[in-house]
């Protein structure tokens, strides 16, 4: 009775590990996809600041009387 109930909480004990292993495998992938996404929104955002700023020099500086 007793090696019954043993077996069946080792084999809950053993799923219940190898979802935890695998919920975190996805985690881990989708820290690492968010971090990935962080960093390209920021090199966008530079970008785009810096192309703003040298359109608003070129708009200052033109001479449009010609």
């Amino acid at each position: 009775m007793q090696s019954e109930q043993l077996a069946a909480l080792i084999t809950t004990i053993k799923e219940k590990d190898r979802e935890h292993t695998q919920r975190s495998k996805e985690v881990k992938e989708l820290r690492l996809t968010n971090q990935r996404e962080a960093e390209k929104r920021l090199r966008y955002q530079k970008a785009n600041a810096a192309l703003k700023a040298k359109l608003e020099f070129i708009e200052a500086k033109y001479d449009y009387s010609s």
